[in-house]
This record gives structure tokens, C-alpha cells and sequence, in this order.
């Protein structure tokens, strides 16, 4: 299934029917890891438009 993007004038919603690496869990993506993009082309967007100043801040910032 394609990555879905929805924006609206208060949220973007971004669905996509991938999942964690095999060795990752949800707890190891909310401790702090080493940034390692699994879609560069959407780290690339959230980059672009400030929601992260640096690499390594997306989810920090996406869970606040």
C-alpha cells in the first residue's frame, strides 16, 4: 500500500501500512537512538518545513 499524506489546515496525518524494523520496538523509538530514516523522501518533508531543526528530532517533537 503507498504511503498516504492528508493535510489540513490544523494537522497533517501521514499513514503508512510499514512497520518497525524487526529489531526495534515502540520503546526503542521513544528512548534516544541513532537517527536512521526509514523513507528519506518523508524526513526530507518534515525537515523542509521545520517540524525538525536536525536529524535525530522528528519523534521527540511528533509525540509533543
Amino acid at each position: 500500500m503507498p504511503i498516504q499524506i492528508k493535510v489540513f489546515p490544523d494537522e497533517v496525518i501521514i499513514y503508512n501500512d510499514g512497520r518497525l524494523p524487526d529489531t526495534w520496538t515502540v520503546t526503542d523509538l521513544l528512548t534516544r537512538h541513532r537517527s536512521r530514516p526509514r523513507n528519506p523522501n518523508i524526513a526530507n518533508v518534515f525537515f523542509r518545513s521545520g517540524m525538525i531543526e536536525t536529524w535525530g528530532r522528528g519523534i521527540k517533537k511528533i509525540e509533543t
